[in-house]
């Protein structure tokens, strides 16, 4: 059962774009992830779900309830994080539980209940105003679990918490999500946010779905260059190569630079026409390696580099290296025991099994997952 459901959702956004007949299902007890950069109407997804979207053509349901302007009241879906608030929350849960007719004392009992579950029974009777980030954040989930919500929604709720805040509120909104059993709907701009917590990333630009799929296949089969790039702890390495045959081995060249294509590469290409093009090809920076190991089993894809910057991010470091052939940084992930210096010349290779390719003018993947 739908959980949550836009359809043929019209309406204009900033900067030009906007929905056109937009539709998304999303099921009861599935965690969705709406991920993309400002503009591309996540958020404004989310707060139509709740009410509060402006005017618009199209149909929005929480379960079998017509979601409208009109309906805030309603609290069939509950935005964790909305517009501030005053006085407490205690206060806040109690008026919106008599809308629904539910007796002061029951309401005192739901809600002390819901406050024990997610952690905020120290923050029930302070002022919003003086609330951290973290204590508004469990207000919201007391507030979604007090109210029978069905829906829980979010718009960038780490936004504003330092490192280990995240680290921490990230798990127990995954630990609320497991005991809600509600749809929910997460809109932020961090793909990485995204790829930890949901069971399906919708990645978004200019109120259009780019793709819909596990976190995992967003980010081994990305649809397009622009998702792609959105995911990962690094930018994905990405610049233009000529597919060449010679005798049964297709190549991807730049520069002097040739890397053979593996077969059951070559065998998803939606086009055998490709051969012989000019391609966008990707790189991620954990497929370039640099033991010797690996270098040692594949010599046809080693590349000589020059270190330019060393990013020293504590469990990993990224070289981004001046690589012949290609413009700006080819980066690459290594292991922070890897010895090397800014100016050094090294050898690198790529793990081809992991190779992404793109049209060079559409930016659309032309690899088939199958």
């Amino acid at each position: 059962m739908s959980g949550l459901s836009f359809k043929h959702i019209s309406k204009p956004l900033a900067d030009g774009a906007a929905f056109e007949d937009f539709n998304l299902e999303i099921d009861d007890g599935e965690f969705v992830a709406l991920v993309g950069d400002k503009g591309c109407g996540k958020a404004e997804l989310v707060r139509m779900a709740q009410g509060y979207g402006g005017a618009f053509s199209g149909e929005v349901f929480v379960g079998d309830k017509l979601v409208s302007r009109f309906s805030k009241g309603q609290e069939a879906a509950c935005l964790i994080n909305d517009i501030p608030l005053m006085g407490t929350p205690r206060q806040e849960i109690r008026k919106l539980l008599r809308i629904r007719n539910v007796s002061r004392p029951e309401a005192d009992a739901r809600i002390n209940r819901a406050a024990e579950r997610t952690g905020a029974a120290e923050a029930l009777d302070v002022r919003y105003a003086r609330l951290s980030p973290e204590m508004r954040l469990r207000a919201g989930m007391t507030r979604a679990i007090a109210l029978e919500s069905k829906a829980a929604l979010f718009i960038d709720p780490f936004e504003d918490m330092d490192t280990r805040t995240t680290a921490r509120m990230r798990v127990a909104v995954m630990d609320f999500f497991d005991l809600s059993g509600m749809a929910f709907v997460l809109s932020t701009h961090t793909g990485n946010a995204a790829l930890s917590m949901a069971t399906r990333v919708v990645a978004m630009r200019e109120g259009k779905i780019l793709q819909s799929d596990t976190p995992q296949n967003i980010y081994d089969f990305p649809a397009d260059r622009y998702v792609a790039e959105y995911f990962g702890s690094s930018l994905i390495n990405i610049f233009p190569v000529t597919l060449e045959r010679a005798g049964e081995t297709v190549y991807a060249v730049f520069g002097e630079n040739h890397i053979p294509v593996p077969a059951g590469k070559l065998g998803k290409l939606v086009d055998p026409g490709y051969v012989g093009r000019r391609v966008l090809m990707g790189v991620r920076p954990e497929n370039v390696h640099y033991e010797q190991a690996f270098l040692s089993v594949s010599p046809e894809s080693a590349l000589d580099v020059t270190v330019r910057h060393i990013e020293i991010m504590g469990s990993e470091t990224y070289l981004h290296t001046t690589l012949p052939g290609v413009e700006g940084d080819f980066i690459a992930r290594v292991d922070p025991r890897c010895i090397t210096g800014k100016g050094a010349g090294m050898t690198l290779a790529i793990d081809c099994n992991r190779l992404h390719f793109f049209d060079l003018e559409t930016e659309k993947t032309i690899l088939s997952r199958l």
